[in-house]
């Protein structure tokens, strides 16, 4: 039987349907027979279902007058433009995973 720290490593992907059907196998397997990864799976899908409850999609009005309100100034190079929107997305990452650390810590107190 293969080791809890073996699976552990398997089961984000295992939930989410991204295992080859030998590793999915052999994860299901496991789970048959480990309270402890059992536990586990039902953590991440707990978590995964706050995550998909809470994403909610953007009206397409409100989403193209966001995009209207852009100025780019024209003095801007394209590169600080660029430089600028992926700065904007790794705030926003950051923000995402400081709220999956919540609900973790939450779903395990």
């Amino acid at each position: 039987m293969d080791t809890c720290d073996n699976m552990s490593s398997l089961l984000v992907d295992y939930i989410n349907r991204r295992l080859e059907q030998k590793e999915n196998i052999k994860v299901a397997m496991h789970l048959a027979q480990c309270d402890r990864c059992r536990k586990e799976v039902a953590m991440l899908l707990s978590i995964k279902n706050v995550v998909q409850k809470s994403v909610q999609e953007v009206p397409d009005d409100i989403l193209s007058s966001a995009f209207d309100m852009i100025v780019v100034e024209e003095k801007a190079s394209y590169f600080d433009y660029c430089f600028d929107a992926i700065k904007t997305v790794k705030d926003s990452f950051s923000i995402v995973r400081k709220t999956i650390g919540f609900a973790f810590d939450t779903i395990t107190v």
